[in-house]
């Protein structure tokens, strides 16, 4: 089914995006490339070929929507579900009550030198 008109804000859109090159005469293209070997671009003259040059992610973080379905599952990770309550947290409680100060000896002084592998 394709519905015959959109009523969603142009945002939502796949086309709705800022034009960031400029117009690159065939001149330029031609004869102005960069001069030097680069191993790791594919040997092709296509511009993006294997992405090289091309932000993927920034695009997909700028959208309102996302339109990879796969830039959905990281996209809320800065927005926690629930806060974090720390009322009822047990920091540094197996300090105190397994090593508690009651009187044994060996928990209070050091070991001797002796049993220390040196």
């Amino acid at each position: 089914f394709i519905p015959p008109s959109r009523r969603d804000p142009p945002e939502h859109s796949y086309f709705h995006q800022a034009v960031k090159t400029g117009i690159v005469s065939t001149y330029d293209s031609i004869f102005k490339r960069p001069m030097g070997y680069n191993e790791k671009l594919h040997r092709c003259d296509r511009e993006h070929a294997n992405s090289r040059g091309l932000n993927i992610n920034d695009e997909e973080l700028a959208r309102p929507i996302a339109v990879l379905s796969s830039s959905e599952y990281g996209r809320h990770i800065n927005q926690p579900v629930e806060q974090s309550i720390r009322d009822y947290a047990r920091i540094n409680r197996v300090q105190e009550e397994f090593y508690r100060k009651n009187g044994i000896t060996c928990l209070l002084e050091k070991p001797s030198q002796i049993l220390e592998p040196s």
